[in-house]
């Protein structure tokens, strides 16, 4: 008995002790972007043990809009949009010294999306993710992403034909244009296109009614918004 009530001292002092090995600053990751753009949370995190620490982590999304893409980047690497865990059999283990610290950047692209993004950063050890170093919340909020009048710009010479269209449409020129991203009125983006020299944009699949379509140079930066009508 009594060695029984050792053993398990033994393994609660081990437990408490492991997950006193990881801290994070700032005590409440968040970040903000008011602009409906790409919002960074840093987060730095450190070995506060003497002995080394090899974790991998994942994101879980507690409350987070499904339409939002998100980038980590680690203690070696930034992960393409939608890796959110470190993948099956990857190398890059992050391995931390003794009051070792690194900053991490956790990174929302809300897709022309308002919202609140609650989730939880997790590392685990990468011998055994059973063992959880800690768990971090973190809170994004992006705003802004229903697009205003004051943005609408039917001044420049680009501009869409047929409109109104019954199915597909094109751009007048598109010398400039990288991508364009079509919203319904409620600012949610129903498709996007890569744009290509006279290319014929698809649009046959979305209901009857308004939308916007925003058009983005290679540097991702809205170069105009125009109205489109579907029938």
């Amino acid at each position: 008995m009594q060695r029984g009530i050792l053993s398990f001292s033994f393994l609660f002092f081990l437990f408490c002790g492991i997950n006193a090995q990881m801290t994070f600053s700032p005590e409440e990751p968040s970040a903000e972007n008011n602009a409906c753009d790409v919002a960074q949370s840093d987060i730095f995190i450190a070995n506060t043990s003497s002995d080394m620490v090899e974790l991998v982590w994942r994101i879980d999304r507690v409350d987070v809009p499904a339409e939002w893409e998100l980038q980590i980047c680690d203690a070696i690497t930034c992960y393409s949009y939608g890796v959110e865990s470190t993948p099956p059999g990857d190398t890059r283990i992050n391995r931390f010294n003794p009051d070792q610290g690194f900053t991490y950047m956790v990174k929302a692209k809300p897709n022309g999306i308002d919202g609140i993004g609650d989730m939880d950063m997790v590392l685990t050890d990468a011998n055994d993710p059973s063992v959880v170093y800690e768990t971090i919340p973190i809170v994004i909020t992006i705003t802004n992403c229903v697009v205003s009048n004051d943005e609408i710009n039917e001044d420049s010479n680009i501009g869409l034909f047929p409109n109104p269209t019954f199915g597909t449409f094109k751009l007048t020129e598109q010398n400039s244009v990288d991508r364009i991203s079509v919203y319904n009125i409620i600012g949610k983006e129903v498709v996007s296109f890569s744009a290509t020299a006279n290319g014929n944009y698809d649009v046959s699949d979305l209901e009857n009614g308004m939308f916007l379509v925003r058009l983005f140079d290679q540097k991702g930066e809205t170069l105009k918004v125009l109205r489109l009508s579907k029938r």
